[in-house]
């Protein structure tokens, strides 16, 4: 055997013996992602094994964190940076909100804010998807500052057997009910961060915000929302938990805003990680929208949505030109115009013009590659026609 094979075998049983010491000492202190970066500095010879026994020598425990940098902590480890696995937070709800992040569900006064968020809390709590979105089945807590106790209940037992939940989790799902609980907004504060750290919840569920207000607070200054935002945040830092917090509009009409400018106060669009705003579309059908603003994940496209109390179900003529407040431009009123006749594509398109004044571009853009594919609609020899469907009950557990 010659010297350099021995000499590299030599310096793979180093470096293995290095790794082996370096994976139980993280394995001891609990650190999951320090063995994965002392690995990779040692295999990219970024670290020497002699630094190994003054490595493993301190505690990380014992490190202090906020000794430098004037109180704001150690600066980013950006040495190793560019060989790092570095992974992004899990997704509680896919698409929509992460672990460790703080998401606002938007909405105006009676537009089923509660409904809705009890609906996210069970589909978290058993794993089912919420309005489209898969979710990872997680331990939830649910803040009920309003309702009485058991006519919240009756709500969650509701929304359950419209989910078809038909074994009830709850070990997943706890809620803490503060009816005529006299407790003032920083106690609650302190009590939540204590119970979500005892117990371990990855999702809080907050209905609504304005419960955390202390007196003197004004929701129209940036700086004691700033103030309630850090201070929520850190309800929910240990151990990682996400929380999603009810708000209101102002009043009068939304119709013109961004989904992100819709709550009332001061910049909380902005300072969320998930933005999810509900507009109503025609109140007396029952017709709301879903939108989503979304700061660690791709665009999200908005739904419509029928909602009434614990029922909601997905809105097949929705049309994301109502959120202009143009009613007249729906799925269902080319559909009603393609029942009385048979068109081609261009006839429609004019017919439909004629009759609402909607746009060629509007019509072939936004609603005719949706309406021709419709249940209902069939083509024959270029032409097509529409025929009501048999009525069918489709409740949303998604």
């Amino acid at each position: 055997m010659s010297i350099a094979t021995t000499e590299q075998e030599l310096h793979e049983s180093f470096l293995q013996q290095t790794r082996n010491k370096l994976i139980h000492y993280a394995e001891v202190h609990g650190a999951d992602g320090l063995r994965k970066r002392m690995l990779n500095l040692i295999d990219s010879d970024f670290i020497d094994g002699m630094d190994v026994d003054e490595i493993v020598r301190i505690d990380p425990d014992e490190c202090n964190h906020v000794s430098s940098n004037f109180g704001l902590g150690d600066m980013d480890d950006n040495r190793d940076l560019t060989i790092r696995n570095i992974t992004s937070n899990d997704d509680i709800i896919s698409g929509v909100l992460k672990s460790d992040t703080t998401g606002m569900f938007v909405g105006a006064s009676k537009s089923y804010k509660t409904w809705h968020m009890i609906r996210m809390g069970l589909c978290v709590a058993h794993g089912l998807p919420w309005f489209g979105s898969a979710t990872r089945k997680s331990k939830v807590l649910f803040i009920n500052p309003e309702l009485v106790p058991n006519e919240f209940q009756l709500r969650v037992q509701s929304v359950a057997k419209e989910l078809n939940i038909g074994q009830f989790d709850s070990t997943n799902f706890h809620s803490l009910s503060l009816h005529k609980r006299y407790v003032t907004p920083d106690e609650l504060m302190d009590g939540i961060e204590k119970i979500v750290k005892r117990d371990k919840y990855e999702l809080v569920i907050l209905d609504s915000l304005y419960r955390l207000y202390g007196r003197g607070t004004d929701e129209n200054s940036n700086a004691d929302m700033l103030r309630l935002m850090t201070r929520m945040e850190k309800m929910i830092s240990n151990p990682h938990s996400a929380i999603v917090f009810s708000h209101h509009t102002p009043k009068g009409d939304q119709s013109g805003k961004r989904s992100i400018d819709m709550a009332a106060g001061g910049g909380l669009g902005r300072f969320v990680a998930t933005c999810i705003t509900t507009r109503i579309l025609e109140e007396d059908k029952n017709r709301y929208s879903l939108e989503y603003t979304l700061r660690y994940h791709p665009p999200k496209k908005c739904v419509g949505i029928i909602a009434l109390g614990p029922k909601a179900e997905l809105d097949v003529a929705f049309n994301r030109s109502e959120l202009n407040g143009n009613n007249r431009y729906t799925n269902q009123t080319i559909l009603d115009i393609l029942a009385g006749g048979s068109y081609t594509a261009s006839g429609l398109q004019k017919e439909v013009h004629q009759q609402t004044g909607m746009s060629r571009t509007a019509f072939y853009d936004n609603y005719w590659p949706v309406v021709k594919e419709m249940q209902g609609v069939t083509c024959t020899a270029g032409h097509f026609t529409y025929a009501q469907p048999a009525a069918t009950t489709t409740t949303a557990t998604s």
